[in-house]
Formats: structure tokens, C-alpha cells, sequence
């Protein structure tokens, strides 16, 4: 497996846990909860959670990629965008728990940059028999 392999799973995984599951599912106080977002109803939280899972679906079609070994361009390129803009809108947000998940966001953001500008070694196997 190669880096940007396992980096795309952990994404996968991790978006799954806790953002689509909980904005698809969870009922809307909940949501407002854990958000600190008061809604009339719940659908602003499920159209996030949908948004979450069309992410789900490039960096699953990267990882794939990946792990077919081929680069995975788009969903690097996505990944990148998407992460480091959510750092940069949560570093500017009221809470210091937004602050925690940008720094997550963040963190995410700049191993697809080093993906991005070292592709070969990213999508080198870790381990080689």
C-alpha cells in the first residue's frame, strides 16, 4: 500500500465517521448540539452531509486509483481544496474546538500537498516484498 493510499482511506474513514454518518442520520438537535448551529429544520444539515458523501466518491474513485497504481490527480487536487480551505474558514471560527478540527484539516491538507508534489513517492509502496 502506498502512502496516498493510505492517506485517502484514512480520509475515507474518517469523513464517514464523522460527518456523513452524523449529518445524514443524526436528528437535527443533536446536529445543532454539535454544531452550535440552530436550524428550522434538519435539511441544511442533511445538504452538508450530502455534499460530504459526493467528497466520499472522489477520494474513493482516488483511492482505487491508488491502488491500482496510478496516481489520483483529482482527488489529490480535491483533497487539497477542500482541506485547506476548511483549516482556513475553522482558524477564523469563535471556538477553540474549530480551531482543534482545523488544525485536523490542516494536517490533512498538507500530506496531500506533499502527495501532490512528490507523486512518485507518494504512490511508491510502502513496503516491498
Amino acid at each position: 500500500m502506498s502512502a496516498i493510499s493510505l492517506i485517502l482511506g484514512a480520509k475515507i474513514v474518517v469523513t464517514v465517521v464523522l460527518v456523513t454518518g452524523p449529518f445524514l442520520f443524526l436528528p437535527r438537535h443533536k446536529l445543532e448540539t454539535m454544531t452550535g448551529v440552530a436550524a428550522a429544520s434538519s435539511t441544511l444539515f442533511r445538504l452538508y452531509g450530502m455534499a460530504a458523501t459526493a467528497l466520499l466518491v472522489g477520494y474513493s474513485v482516488g483511492l482505487w486509483q491508488s491502488m491500482n497504481g496510478v496516481f489520483p490527480w483529482a482527488a489529490v487536487l480535491m483533497g487539497i481544496v477542500s482541506n485547506v480551505g476548511a483549516a482556513g474558514v475553522l482558524v477564523f471560527a469563535p471556538t477553540a474546538s474549530s480551531r482543534g478540527y482545523a488544525t485536523i484539516f490542516g494536517t490533512v491538507g498538507l500530506f496531500l500537498i506533499w502527495a501532490a508534489l512528490s507523486p512518485t513517492a507518494a504512490i511508491h509502496p510502502l513496503l516491498s516484498k
